[in-house]
């Protein structure tokens, strides 16, 4: 398996596979570094830039935020106890983060022909998920590495989030499978817990038929099984959001309700996460609920 990198998790014991998990993997390549040689001065001031801000940010994250649900060789789920956010992770499924706020990326429909033509030009084909502000773009024609200058070229050309860019090479490729808990956009840095309604709609979600963009001859089967892996995920967390909103919207942490208690965590939704990707194939061995690991709660 080729080097995969430290993902935005708190260290944590991990039981029942053979073999190094996801996440013990990136932490013994956490202090490498990449230069990337092609990019114009401007690209790499800005990246370097965000490569700084950002491991800043994980020296706090990484001890007092960041919760592991399930750690297997191939992927790593997540929990974070500041943005009340879940996450699952890869070392070889790359996304570009669109966002509709960025002057470059516009609506959905420019977005989508400019990825067309990217695609056509560089003989590579993705597959379309919405989020509630823009679109995910996975790369399903070829495996990537987060660190690569061939994959930061990738995000950047296609105008990815650039701080995405960053946490990429530090934890891997990660997609959002909840919402985003808390109403970040009207307020400031999340005061208000959103309603069960509002909550609905930050899901990331695919159409009814697969939305691929550039030739479907090119996918790679094996990256299409991890994104339907995360399609499941998200489902089983929309579905869990729906019937017990109360439960997993009561935990309070640094005088802020709004977060999944452990309990909900360990006996609820980890069980349904192993049966579903049991029955999707994975083996993913042993689950590394670190609950016991840091200070946030």
């Amino acid at each position: 398996m080729k080097n995969i990198y430290l993902i935005l998790i708190l260290s944590s014991v991990f039981l029942g596979c053979g073999g190094k998990s996801f996440e013990k993997i990136r932490e013994e390549d956490l202090e490498s570094t990449s230069e990337f040689q092609k990019f114009d001065q401007a690209a790499k001031n800005a990246i370097r830039s965000e490569d700084n801000n950002v491991k800043s940010l994980w020296a706090t994250q990484k001890t007092k935020q960041e919760r592991t649900l399930l750690d297997s060789q191939d992927f790593l789920i997540s929990y974070n106890y500041r943005w009340g956010v879940m996450s699952v992770c890869t070392d070889d499924l790359l996304m570009v983060d669109l966002d509709y706020s960025d002057s470059k990326v516009g609506n959905r429909t420019g977005a989508l022909t400019r990825l067309n033509q990217y695609a056509k030009q560089n003989s590579l084909t993705f597959a379309i998920r919405d989020s509630d502000r823009g679109i995910h773009a996975f790369l399903v024609s070829k495996k990537s590495d987060p660190k690569s200058e061939d994959s930061q070229r990738i995000m950047w050309e296609n105008f990815g989030d650039v701080r995405y860019l960053s946490y990429a090479k530090i934890r891997g490729f990660c997609s959002r499978i909840g919402p985003k808990v808390f109403n970040i956009v009207k307020v400031g840095p999340g005061n208000v817990l959103l309603t069960q309604q509002e909550m609905n709609n930050e899901f990331i979600s695919r159409k009814p038929k697969e939305e691929i963009i550039g030739d479907p001859s090119r996918v790679d089967k094996s990256l299409l099984k991890k994104l339907y892996m995360n399609d499941e995920l998200v489902k089983i967390v929309r579905n869990s959001f729906q019937t017990d909103y109360s439960t997993m919207t009561s935990k309070t942490v640094n005088n802020k309700t709004g977060f999944i208690p452990d309990s909900y965590l360990k006996n609820t939704l980890l069980p349904k996460f192993k049966n579903a990707l049991t029955n999707m194939g994975y083996a993913i061995g042993g689950a590394a609920y670190s609950l016991d690991k840091g200070n946030a709660i």
